[in-house]
């Protein structure tokens, strides 16, 4: 069987390559792209109108802030009154200064470098220091410096480990051990689990950044006295990222440094892709947000960027931003607040990029003693080990205060299952004309392009969605057993499905999903990819003749359903008969729980849970859909002594209980369609049968 299997496979593959050749792979996402330029197009033209005087540059700052707290729906009044919880865990010496190991609200790793004294009354400036994507968090040797540095020169330092770094990996083994070695894998596995409920990933660590800023501006550090009028932050990297969200929302912040983040967002997405999840919120793009909004909306405030010529942030639209940014300083008769620093150099926050922070922060937070260079400082960086907060070096494991962001979002898809859904409070026709407007889909289906045209031939009694498309080993069994059976199938990709994908060249591994920069930026565009899939099924159903069944291999499944629930509710030439599901995702709650599987953030559609479940959409109507393996069942006792047998062991094998599983649900299907002949004679549809073998 596997030999049979793997010959059908290389003969299909020659058969499909003539038709697959013409296909740009990027397609779907060069689509999402074209919607990006147009929407931050008239951002920029607001913005060129909003410049030309006071008043209207005042309402346009408004604007953008009342837009960007509610893309964020956190209270941030609420926020800024909090007072957190701080215990001193312990404290360590490097040369002069004390390192202080915090814990913060049960459930942050915090590092704070008290300066030596300044000769005054000892009351401190202080900066928020915000790293980026480093496995060692606060404790990697530039954030280390970076620390040193501002505290030589007299300035405070509050220095965390973001969530999924350092001390804060959020996925654990039952061993202790973390799942993920890279922030980046760890950010994106919990996008697919946030979105769902209404969250993201940014919001997460701004709610956790507030409060860290709380920590300064409320005096929380026993025996330490901050100048609450003279706190600033600093970001690099992903840091940056944090500390530009930060600034723009929290008006307290004396004076922002970003580093190594700060760019134009389309042209990121152009030359780039999306960044990790840390650094953009869903609906961002089409609400007409770019990145040098998050400093507009708080200028004049003293800001530093600072950016490298060979850095993979795009330097151009570093250079671009920086000029909106100028010329508005400008209008606003502030034109020596704003700073940029350009070097050559790569990714990340070099020796001569930490000198000029230190001395933006000296003059902007008013410290007035004598300079220290890197040179002079008496201390090194230390083992990150020995600046860690908890004893096991893991917060989760150390102590149990806090919920696991991961545990969070399984709760939360299971508190809004069931009956509480509005789908279970009104009519089937009010249900899909909430989801057509849920997903951003229009009663007349997809117009803008004819990308879903001539993929489906319109005559074929069954058709085929597989997640890895036609080249599909499980797809190609499966229509080798309707060939035997006499039936006519093909199996169709649609947008960023199979051939359609987003190109290999351009997925990088580390975000989990193949199709991540056009999942990411379908949620930017305030969609997902699941509703740009289901727009492109629905598209090529207008053009089928007959009638037919669906059948779906994979996670695709949650599209088709979406798209089948829609078409059952809509004037159609030819009628569903059945929806088989094999494998796939049977409920919300089954994404949150396999974040940490790859695609799980293709198949999110935002804040979904509240409006309803998978198990609501049943586009068979008079009959319930068959759901084949969706999750591992125990080994039966013959299944034991033929493991072989149990399941697929990966796409290239399929076992003869495979087949004859897929066998008899094809033969059900071939029944429901000859029942529904039988009963439907005067529908003006004449379902065509053959015993001829198309593969398309």
């Amino acid at each position: 069987m596997k030999l049979k299997a793997t010959c059908f496979a290389i003969a299909a593959t020659a058969i499909f390559a003539s038709n697959t050749a013409s296909q740009t792979s990027d397609f779907g996402y060069e689509r999402l792209l074209h919607k990006a330029k147009e929407m931050t197009a008239k951002r920029d033209a607001a913005l060129k109108e909003a410049d030309s005087n006071l008043e209207k540059l005042s309402a346009y700052q408004k604007e953008k802030r009342e837009t960007l707290t509610k893309l964020l729906g956190i209270d941030i009044e609420e926020a800024q009154k909090r007072e957190p919880l701080v215990y001193i865990e312990s404290r360590v010496k490097s040369g002069k200064f004390t390192i202080y190991k915090l814990i913060v609200d049960g459930r942050m790793s915090v590092n704070f470098y008290k300066p030596n004294s300044n000769g005054g009354d000892n009351t401190y400036p202080a900066v928020l220091l915000l790293p980026g994507h480093e496995q060692r968090g606060k404790g990697a040797n530039t954030y280390q410096m970076t620390a040193l540095m501002l505290a030589g020169n007299g300035i405070a330092v509050l220095v965390p480990d973001p969530i999924s770094e350092g001390e804060r990996m959020q996925m654990m083994n039952p061993d202790g051990t973390t799942k993920n070695m890279k922030a980046t894998s760890e950010h994106s596995q919990l996008q697919a689990g946030s979105v769902l409920t209404g969250n993201n990933i940014v919001k997460e660590e701004l709610k956790e950044n507030l409060a860290l800023f709380n920590v300064l501006y409320y005096n929380k550090i026993s025996g330490v006295k901050i100048d609450k009028k003279n706190i600033g932050v600093m970001g690099n990297s992903g840091g940056g990222a944090q500390a530009s969200y930060l600034g723009a929302v929290d008006n307290r912040i004396k004076a922002i440094c970003c580093c190594s983040w700060f760019t134009r967002r389309i042209n990121m997405m152009e030359k780039y892709g999306p960044d990790d999840p840390c650094q953009w919120i869903p609906g961002e793009i089409k609400s007409e947000l770019e990145i040098s909004d998050l400093y507009i909306i708080n200028a004049p405030r003293p800001t530093l960027i600072m950016s490298g010529s060979l850095d993979f942030i795009d330097f151009e639209g570093a250079k671009e931003g920086a000029n909106e940014l100028r010329k508005i300083y400008t209008t606003l008769k502030a034109k020596k607040n704003f700073n940029f620093f350009s070097e050559k150099s790569e990714h990340g926050i070099t020796e001569t990029k930490r000198e000029k922070a230190t001395m933006f922060f000296r003059q902007e937070l008013g410290v007035k003693t004598k300079v220290i260079t890197e040179e002079m400082l008496e201390a090194i960086p230390m083992d990150a080990r020995k600046l860690q907060c908890s004893p096991t070096g893991q917060m989760l494991t150390s102590f149990h205060t806090s919920e696991a962001l991961p545990n969070k979002y399984i709760r939360l898809t299971r508190e809004n299952q069931g009956e509480k859904t509005a789908f279970n409070r009104q009519s089937e026709k009010m249900n899909r004309l909430m989801m057509r407007g849920f997903l951003g889909i229009g009663l007349q289906g997809r117009k803008d392009t004819n990308a879903a045209k001539g993929v489906i031939t319109g005559t074929s009694d069954y058709i085929i969605i597989a997640d890895s498309g036609k080249f599909s080993t499980k797809a190609l069994m499966l229509l080798d057993s309707i060939k035997e059976i006499g039936g006519k199938a093909e199996i169709v990709e649609l947008a960023f499905n199979g051939n359609r994908g987003d190109s290999r060249k351009k997925r990088d591994k580390k975000f989990w999903n193949d199709n991540y920069r056009s999942a990411a930026l379908a949620l930017m565009l305030g969609g997902s990819l699941v509703a740009e899939q289901t727009e492109d099924l629905l598209a090529m159903l207008e053009d089928q003749k007959v009638n037919f069944n669906v059948i779906t291999i994979g996670n695709i499944n949650v599209a088709a359903r979406h798209a089948l629930y829609l078409y059952k509710g809509q004037p159609a030439k030819a009628k569903l008969l059945s929806y088989t599901e094999i494998d796939g995702i049977k409920d919300w709650e089954s994404i949150a729980r396999r974040i940490n599987e790859r695609g799980m953030l293709e198949c999110a559609v935002p804040n979904v849970i509240k409006l309803y479940n998978l198990d609501d959409i049943d586009p068979t109507k008079e009959r319930k859909m068959k759901f084949v393996k969706a999750e591992p069942q125990k080994p039966t006792a013959a299944q034991k002594t033929a493991p072989k047998a149990e399941k697929f062991l990966n796409d290239n094998i399929v076992t003869e209980d495979d087949i004859q599983m897929r066998k008899a649900a094809i033969q059900s299907s071939k029944k429901a369609t000859e029942d529904a002949q039988a009963a439907k004679q005067d529908d003006g549809i004449k379902t065509r049968t053959t015993k001829t073998y198309i593969l398309y």
